[in-house]
């Protein structure tokens, strides 16, 4: 279990930063119209100021609108191994009947499922 977890706070922690760079990095540049306008943004706010600051990046609403999009266009969260640790059952919000007429209210997980 010990060696679950620390791989799970690893991949969160570092690999998953870096996917979603690559990922938007990718998008980015396969979409120059968007590189484009969010570039825009940026060189408009450092006229605007000399210099950014966090607080001009929550006024890019188009440098923003990437970023946010990049976790619905390539969830990151389905590449963690994950293990049952024990054995375990999900319930169903509605039974469910089988083709041999079997009702089923949970799904059985045995220890060691991923």
């Amino acid at each position: 279990d010990i060696f679950f977890h620390c791989s799970t706070f690893v991949t969160a922690g570092h690999e998953m930063t870096a996917t979603t760079l690559g990922w938007l990095l990718y998008e980015l540049a396969t979409h120059p119209e968007v590189q484009n306008k969010a570039r825009e943004e940026i060189l408009q706010a450092r006229l605007r100021n000399g210099k950014l600051s966090s607080n001009e990046y929550d006024l890019m609403p188009f440098l923003n609108a990437p970023i946010k999009e990049i976790l619905h266009l390539h969830p990151i969260g389905h590449t963690l191994i994950r293990r049952a640790v024990q054995d375990d059952c999900l319930p169903l919000s509605e039974q469910i009947i089988t083709k041999e007429g079997k009702i089923l209210k949970d799904i059985p997980i045995p220890k060691g499922q991923r």
